[in-house]
């Protein structure tokens, strides 16, 4: 279970948020509040805070300013804006402080829910990869002499149990403490394709099996083969397929069976 800390100026916003949301339902056990800046930071120094949820435009500090702070001193804390419109620079300022969402008030209850939801699932996410990571470098260690199709190996299993992750090229490279362009060239002398083709050719198989034998929808499927976003995901799976994964699963399931030979 995390604990929340909601900040906002405006008490009627608080005590909407404390009284009527699911808290226990979406996996937060504590909720803390406060009133300004100062309140905030009292409360971080004395609680450990996994999510903050903070309006964005305060007369006595702004979330930019609590956020650049939580940042330096709790670095483990993600973050939730709120603002009662947009703007482009408070949203530019957001994202380079690495803000996890920027949410419009009203806003509802299900969406707080559906954002806390998302972002508790990212963080079981990054913990899962860090794992593999550091289960790949144990294995490294006691595995120093590698020679080219042993490094593509690796490389290989590596992609396999980080597909469900946002994964590029260069990450990978990094774990098997390669340049991307050169373990792109290793890939291409040992399987025919770079290396990003391959990890496209495994999420798109992926996909394809999933699509055929489970009854997953297609956002489920989309997220465990790396895509954030299924419009996205249904562009690149046409791109490559032919067929959206709606279009695939349905011709997958609307085939005829052949008929047996006599």
């Amino acid at each position: 279970m995390s604990s929340i800390l909601i900040v906002d100026d405006e008490a009627i916003v608080i005590h909407n948020l404390h009284d009527n949301m699911n808290w226990n339902g979406v996996g937060i056990s504590n909720v803390f509040t406060a009133l300004n800046l100062m309140q905030a930071k009292e409360i971080f120094r004395s609680n450990s805070i996994d999510i903050l949820i903070c309006d964005i435009e305060m007369p006595e500090g702004s979330g930019i300013e609590l956020m650049t702070w939580v940042n330096r001193y709790y670095p483990n804390t993600v973050t939730i804006f709120l603002t009662c419109h947009e703007d482009f620079a408070y949203a530019k300022e957001a994202v380079r402080l690495g803000v996890f969402d920027y949410l419009l008030k009203p806003i509802s209850l299900e969406d707080l829910e559906f954002t806390i939801r998302k972002m508790l699932d990212h963080h079981r996410a990054q913990i899962h990869k860090a794992k593999i990571v550091e289960n790949f470098y144990k294995e490294e260690n006691n595995d120093a002499d590698k020679d080219d199709a042993d490094v593509v190996k690796r490389a290989k299993a590596l992609i396999r149990q980080l597909i469900s992750h946002d994964l590029t090229r260069t990450q990978i490279a990094e774990l098997v403490h390669l340049s991307a362009d050169y373990l792109s060239h290793l890939f291409k002398k040992e399987t025919g394709l770079s290396l990003s083709e391959y990890i496209l050719r495994e999420r798109l198989e992926m996909a394809k099996n999933l699509l055929e034998y489970t009854n997953l929808p297609i956002g489920s499927i989309a997220d465990k083969v790396g895509y954030s976003y299924v419009s996205y995901f249904d562009r690149v799976f046409k791109k490559s397929v032919g067929t959206t994964p709606a279009e695939y699963r349905n011709k997958r399931f609307s085939a005829e069976p052949l008929p047996m030979e006599r």
